[in-house]
């Protein structure tokens, strides 16, 4: 999904999680690997951008109310 479609399922989700936190798994695999690849193309090691995206997602569902 591309686009205008995925920008509204996105707001979807989020909305959703923002009810019920359990909903944040459907944020996290819609974005992982997005989220993975641009650490890795801005890392030197594959722990190091594990350890990035870990921490995006982390304050994410840390500050989820307030997105």
């Amino acid at each position: 999904m591309r686009g205008p479609d995925k920008a509204a399922a996105e707001r979807i989700a989020v909305k959703a999680a923002q009810r019920d936190p359990r909903r944040f798994a459907d944020l996290y695999q819609c974005n992982f690997e997005r989220v993975y690849a641009f650490a890795a193309q801005h890392t030197r090691s594959r722990e190091e951008a594990e350890d990035i995206t870990a921490e995006v997602f982390h304050r994410a569902l840390a500050n989820l109310a307030r997105f």
